[in-house]
């Protein structure tokens, strides 16, 4: 599975083994996105994740980021900029 691996490369939240779970959400994800989007969502995601000026800290599984309305949706278009601490913190 492209998209598994491809996660697990980012270095955010690793899985050993797809499970069928993960495979029926990437599958259906793939009907709405196409995989350049999907990973970039990701790639999005792990810049946010790993930034030392972001707050955004949670860490997600494949399956929670892949399903939920504010996972790869979300992240195919935010940036660094999105998650700023010195915003948030105003």
């Amino acid at each position: 599975m492209l998209l598994w691996q491809h996660r697990n490369s980012l270095e955010v939240y690793y899985e050993q083994i797809p499970t069928a779970d993960m495979q029926t959400i990437a599958h259906a994800r793939l009907l709405e996105y196409d995989i350049e989007e999907i990973k970039k969502s990701m790639d999005n995601y792990a810049k946010i994740y790993k930034s030392e000026n972001t707050y955004r800290k949670h860490k997600r599984s494949f399956h929670e980021f892949m399903s939920r309305k504010n996972g790869m949706p979300v992240f195919r278009n935010k940036t660094e900029k999105d998650y700023d601490k010195k915003t948030f913190e105003k």
